[in-house]
């Protein structure tokens, strides 16, 4: 039986404190709640119990500092990397982080990779975040997200309200130069997106590749270790050359064979990607 780990309350109420109080006194911008909970462990313990320790260390931090947690977030405006991966996180958990990053200002970048999240949570945690104007960099590797979260990824990429006033302001005969620069102030911000390890499948790819096709922001997108295969590969051929503002491109360790990489490789050289990276390694100009 391993013991209650949980003893030292008052550390985790003082690490919430100073993050309340934006008095991060253990790094600069870069919150990392795992590094955190683990300096709260025993080290014997550790020893011991392994990754088991920190484990239930996590669980127990979400069960009874959640709320405390959540409100020193809105409050904080010193951290700009926030990396809650490898937390147990369920997709009501991180529904909430999404909606607490409403109210903060600074948070740039938000890893939320090696949790539970579904196709479920991420259709909640993509269509609240398409209301965030200040998100840069989006990690939901080593999740669970498959095929039914296409269209919510494909809408967080290219948020429809910008389409919309695009199209309005087109009609209004001001030019299309002077329509886009209007528009922009709706562009989602986000210029990476990692969605690696997860289910994606050629029909999900579909649904990117057709946001990509409109996106002007997103310049990294990692897709591998997925469900990928030579049809997807294909698709994304195309984008890569239409697309122009894409800068790295992650397929590797997916289902494409050497004719899909073929065609990957001649569309790299015709598109604004500086890396491709691939089954075989790295394409880079």
């Amino acid at each position: 039986m391993m013991p209650d780990i949980y003893e030292e309350e008052f550390d985790v109420n003082a690490m919430i404190a100073k993050i309340k109080c934006n008095n991060l006194d253990y790094g600069d911008d870069h919150f990392s709640l795992r590094d955190q909970l683990d300096l709260l462990v025993d080290y014997t313990q550790e020893l011991m119990y392994g990754e088991a320790i920190l484990d239930e260390q996590v669980q127990k931090f979400w069960e009874d500092s959640m709320q405390p947690f959540l409100t020193a977030l809105k409050c904080n405006s010193t951290i700009k990397v926030l990396d809650l991966s490898s937390t147990e996180m369920e997709n009501e958990d991180a529904l909430r982080i999404i909606e607490a990053l409403e109210e903060n200002q600074t948070v740039l970048e938000l890893d939320l990779s090696g949790n539970y999240i579904d196709d479920e949570g991420a259709a909640l945690i993509l269509k609240c975040l398409r209301n965030n104007r200040r998100l840069q960099k989006l990690n939901l590797s080593k999740n669970y997200i498959g095929v039914e979260s296409a269209e919510h990824i494909a809408e967080f990429m290219n948020p429809i309200e910008q389409k919309m006033l695009l199209q309005v302001l087109q009609r209004q005969s001001i030019g299309e130069d002077t329509a886009i620069h209007y528009s922009n102030y709706l562009k989602n911000p986000l210029v990476s997106l990692n969605l690696s390890e997860n289910e994606i499948s050629d029909e999900c790819v579909q649904r990117i590749a057709q946001a990509l096709s409109q996106n002007r922001s997103l310049q990294n997108l990692d897709i591998s270790q997925n469900q990928i295969t030579d049809q997807g590969a294909e698709v994304m051929a195309k984008v890569i050359v239409a697309n122009g503002t894409l800068v790295e491109l992650s397929l590797g360790n997916n289902s494409i064979s050497e004719g899909g990489i073929v065609k990957l490789a001649k569309a790299f050289e015709k598109s604004s990607l500086k890396k491709l990276h691939m089954e075989f390694g790295l394409l880079e100009k």
